[in-house]
């Protein structure tokens, strides 16, 4: 009799602890909540603008489970030396952030997104058994759901964003999680199956949208398959390490040789591609900031200053670049020295729970798999930055690190399980809110926009006061700036809006935010203060046709003959680089895009004779 009681009190205590596992791994599906309807209707326009579930919130679900189990941790801290390596530099990353978040302005979001990016490998590593068990079920839903969005998103002609709200991480979380369904089903050839599985995601993917391939996704694919197989040659886990680390050192050696001397062959093309040029920059931003970065959160505002001009010729310019396509530069913009450590260490503790699978282990293989590819893809294209995708990797990254560590015996904590679980309750209340706030401030601004499609102005300002009376984000305050200046015809109270993504939001670099101001401002009389933002404009962005003539046409009323001269000579060397004369600064008035993309320019044009 006492056993079978004692079996059953074990059930309920399985059934409690995974509830809360299955819980943070769903909420990672409700990034963008508004993006389950496309899996009925294909077509959902601005759901991004509704995010419910961020980076901001997983967090505090994270550290109520790690509340909820903390002997574990302690366990690891007292077991595996380079568990607590982590450990320490977790810590010294959470400090550096808090430090940062009163040093430099801005809202509390960033001090929230470091918080995700630091605890939720913790989380996973402290749940890793149940996250072992119930991803396999996770991934195939997401594969199922990725499928029939991408197939309605085919019939009504639309990128192939999915979920995800990108089509380049669309496809690689097609291609992670397809293989599992098969893995389910199949008992022999794992790796087979993985590799035709994910092959297959892409293949599929590239007939039904040619134009929308992800490179990235092509390179991680058979990285991930090679690095997986080097993992598991050799008898023992010690000589299963050297392939990891000679392909680790070939990766760095072959990114500094692009970033520092690349060979004359190929030095045109990298010259010309936009993501090289990017890294470059992020580059040098890390290098004038290498001891604390430059914080979470902020290397929009401040990649601008390092940006070679060499990217405004690439064909794919942006106007934003809110992080630098690549985790490792990710970290080490965030925090610096600080960040580069513990990247490296949790990678390595990555790689050290793969080493030692088992060969037969065919769930383990596919986890294995999924980590990797996304770890790949991920020093390509930015995945953390992301909450479905990048929630999913930090989770497989701390099971792995569970997996890989020694055994370690939980450790009875001082903290009372009742205080355990009040911490837990807040932290999740606290998620909750939060959450809310997103989403109310979302669906405000997403009706906004809805309401200017149809020519709505009125309805449009009033669903965008809402929106920031909620929750003030950069978008709003753009979109607001932008109604007043255009629609509304009101230069003051535009350049009061943009003037709030400074005085609120700590961005003085965000998208065109300055050449709007500059705009609101001269249209208001205030040319001279026009100046100063023209000026900002320009130096974000050097070969904008647009600004350089609305600068100059300013200029031409209120400076001397000299600076009047000095801006027409630039206004016809942006204008050239364009491979446009100073009478073509009307078609940049009429498609603004085409200042910022040399690509669309070029279609443009063609178009055009």
């Amino acid at each position: 009799m006492p056993s079978i009681f004692h079996s059953h009190s074990k059930s309920m205590n399985n059934n409690f602890f995974t509830f809360p596992t299955a819980s943070l791994f769903l909420l990672c599906f409700t990034a963008y909540p508004l993006g389950f309807g496309k899996v009925l209707f294909g077509s959902v326009p601005y759901f991004g603008d509704v995010p419910l579930v961020d980076l901001n919130v997983l967090p505090f679900f994270a550290a109520a489970l790690i509340f909820l189990r903390p002997g574990f941790l302690s366990g690891l801290w007292l077991k595996d030396g380079l568990s607590r390596w982590l450990l320490l530099t977790t810590g010294a990353g959470i400090l550096l952030a808090t430090v940062q978040q009163f040093r430099l302005s801005g809202p509390s979001d960033r001090f929230c997104v470091a918080l995700f990016y630091l605890l939720l490998p913790l989380a996973g590593c402290a749940w890793a058994d149940s996250w072992r068990r119930q991803l396999p079920f996770f991934f195939t839903g997401l594969a199922v759901i990725t499928l029939i969005i991408n197939f309605n998103e085919f019939f009504h002609k639309l990128e192939p964003i999915g979920l995800s709200g990108n089509w380049n991480w669309n496809q690689t979380l097609l291609a992670v999680s397809l293989p599992f369904p098969f893995l389910l089903l199949c008992r022999k050839h794992a790796r087979l199956v993985i590799l035709t599985a994910a092959s297959s995601a892409v293949f599929l993917l590239w007939l039904l949208f040619p134009a929308n391939t992800s490179r990235a996704a092509i390179i991680a694919i058979p990285g991930a398959a090679l690095v997986l197989l080097c993992s598991q040659l050799g008898a023992t886990s010690r000589i299963r390490v050297l392939p990891a680390i000679l392909v680790a050192a070939g990766g760095v050696a072959l990114f500094l040789t692009v970033m520092l001397a690349p060979p004359a062959p190929i030095a045109a093309e990298l010259n010309a591609d936009s993501r090289i040029q990017l890294w470059r920059g992020a580059f040098d931003l890390v290098n004038n900031n290498i001891l604390f970065g430059v914080g979470p959160g902020r290397f929009e505002d401040v990649i601008p200053h390092y940006l070679p001009e060499d990217y405004f010729r690439t064909p794919f310019v942006a106007d934003r670049h809110p992080h630098p396509h690549n985790e490792i530069l990710l970290y080490l913009s965030n925090f610096g020295v600080i960040g580069l450590i513990w990247a490296v260490l949790l990678i390595t503790v990555l790689v050290r729970g793969i080493i030692r699978l088992r060969s037969f282990d065919r769930i383990g293989l596919g986890l294995a798999f999924a980590a990797l590819v996304l770890l790949l893809h991920g020093q390509l294209d930015v995945l953390l930055s992301t909450p479905l995708a990048g929630g999913i990797f930090l989770l497989l990254a701390g099971m792995f690190w569970k997996s890989g560590a020694p055994r370690p015996e939980p450790v009875q904590t001082a903290i009372p399980v009742r205080a355990r679980r009040i911490a837990a309750l807040f932290c999740i209340l606290a998620g909750v809110y939060i959450a809310w706030g997103n989403f109310a401030s979302g669906l405000a601004l997403r009706s906004a926009r809805l309401a200017r499609d149809r020519g709505d102005i009125p309805k449009a300002s009033a669903d965008l006061q809402k929106s920031l009376n909620v929750k003030p984000t950069p978008q709003a305050y753009l979109f607001q700036g932008s109604i007043e200046l255009f629609d509304r015809k009101d230069p003051v109270a535009a350049a009061d809006a943009f003037g709030e993504l400074e005085k609120r939001l700590g961005l003085s670099n965000y998208s065109h935010a300055n050449g709007l101001m500059a705009r609101a401002l001269a249209s208001s009389g205030r040319e001279k203060e026009a100046l100063v933002y023209f000026e900002r404009e320009q130096r974000n962005f050097p070969l904008s046709g647009l600004n350089a003539g609305f600068a100059l046409m300013v200029l031409r009323r209120n400076a001397s003959p000299e600076i009047v001269s000095a801006a027409e000579e630039r206004f016809h060397t942006v204008m050239a680089a364009k491979g446009l004369t100073p009478a073509d600064f009307p078609l940049l008035l009429r498609n603004p895009l085409w200042d910022d993309s040399p690509l669309l320019l070029r279609e443009g044009l063609e178009k055009q004779r």
